[in-house]
């Protein structure tokens, strides 16, 4: 989240108060559908409320977004809690505030902050103009119209709509979005996808078109060496009911298009059919949007697939590769050729959060395409996991780093510190609250 925050909103029903204006952010935005651009946000027309100004109680916290803005967790003066928000350095003018949450943080690094502006202490004030749009820059920050809660809500369930019209033609599971922790707008940048999309120099390659394929019975699967798996000098990934073998070690490979199995009741069908669990798109508090299951799902299944565009790793080197936590490098066999990028075009885990202490294992799975440069990047859960957690994976450069974890694997993934491709001069901090957090995240 970035950009200029309103202060908090009295419960509903008491009167004459007024309510500081919302400037909705840019960052980590990924929406799916044009259409939702078109939404009508009505702007509010009293210019008054551009410059109510709230009492800061105190300053709790602090982060740099994805644009690189600072941005703090602010206490409201006779709010409750559940009234705190994350505010743009431009919209406060409480110096004093800001320096005693400094001292309070035991010498912690300020980054690149500048407060030199802030003049008035324990005042907040909404500095944006009623006349700020979307195209328009407030401190170089992006500006979006004022919304109200109802516009808000709107613009969520046109997105949830979208979403959900892609997710029926891939038979997959519905799911559902919500955002009760601020005002942030769907990503309208983003377009949601079900299955990976071949772009520039990787643009020929061929995904659908099976190259090997077995004769067996339904029912048979597995049992011979003419299956899929042992064909592919593999093993049988799955039990009868659909989830891994505990085992299991290595790549998976299922049936496929060619297979004379029956596809609806073949065991060794499984991330081909697609997300079945339902799942919810959430906004957390520190951490952008997160997902988070609807029901309980238990250890060993698999919860849904990471797609995006595929290039190659020669192109993705020039989309900004230090600074990006959706590329995926494709390097199951040796080193990559091809890499995943999610920031623009994705499914529901362009949104999975990072953990420590992970809940989720990414294994390499081939379908119809067996090409070991391109397998397919599935989400198994580890453990148990309950209606209402947030799914998370351990975020790693490459594929490489998990061909062989197995899903039963509960040791303590602890760092020391000596990951080479970590930036130390500019970390970026960890919130997932683990119990063996490292502290900072490691791309």
């Amino acid at each position: 989240m970035s950009g200029g925050r309103r202060a908090p909103k009295r419960k509903s029903g008491a009167k004459g108060s007024k309510i500081a204006s919302k400037q909705p952010s840019l960052s980590q935005q990924k929406p799916l559908s044009t259409a939702a651009a078109d939404l009508d946000l009505q702007l509010l027309s009293d210019e008054d409320e551009d410059n109510e100004e709230y009492d800061v109680e105190k300053v709790l916290d602090h982060r740099k977004n994805s644009r690189g803005v600072f941005e703090y967790l602010i206490k409201w003066l006779g709010y409750d809690e559940e009234h705190n928000t994350w505010e743009g350095q431009q919209n406060l003018n409480c110096k004093e505030k800001v320096d005693e949450y400094w001292q309070r943080s035991n010498g912690a690094k300020r980054g690149e902050i500048s407060i030199s502006e802030m003049s008035s202490p324990s005042l907040c004030k909404h500095r944006a103009s009623s006349s700020s749009s979307s195209s328009s820059m407030n401190n170089g920050v992006h500006s979006l119209p004022k919304i109200k809660k109802e516009q808000l809500k709107k613009a969520l369930s046109e997105w949830e709509r979208n979403v959900n019209k892609i997710c029926t033609i891939a038979k997959e599971a519905p799911l559902s979005i919500v955002n009760e922790v601020d005002d942030e707008l769907p990503p309208f940048d983003f377009r949601y996808i079900t299955s990976y999309k071949p772009t520039g120099a990787a643009v020929d390659i061929v995904l659908n078109v099976p190259t090997l394929s077995c004769s067996c019975e339904t029912g048979q699967c597995g049992k011979s060496d003419d299956c899929c798996p042992q064909m592919n000098e593999g093993a049988v990934a799955y039990r009868q009911d659909g989830r891994l073998l505990t085992k299991h070690k290595g790549a998976i490979y299922e049936c496929n298009s060619g297979c004379k199995c029956d596809p609806q009741r073949c065991f060794n069908r499984v991330v081909q059919r697609g997300r079945q669990m339902e799942l919810r798109i959430f906004r957390t508090n520190r951490c952008g949007w997160g997902v988070r299951t609807v029901v309980p799902i238990p250890a060993h299944t698999f919860v849904t697939e990471y797609v995006g565009e595929i290039l190659t790793t020669k192109e993705a080197g020039t989309r900004n590769r230090k600074k990006s936590k959706y590329l995926f490098d494709l390097d199951y066999d040796g080193e990559a050729t091809y890499t995943v990028d999610a920031e623009k075009e994705g499914n529901i885990a362009h949104f999975i959060n990072h953990s420590c202490d992970p809940n989720l294992v990414v294994r390499n799975v081939y379908v119809d395409c067996i090409d070991a440069k391109i397998p397919r990047l599935a989400f198994f859960t580890i453990r148990d996991v309950s209606a209402g957690d947030e799914l998370a994976f351990d975020y790693r450069p490459s594929a490489s780093h998990v061909q062989e974890q197995q899903v039963n694997d509960d040791s303590d993934d602890s760092d020391d510190g000596e990951d080479a491709d970590v930036d130390d001069d500019q970390p970026q901090k960890c919130f997932c609250g683990a119990h063996n957090c490292r502290g900072r995240l490691i791309f």
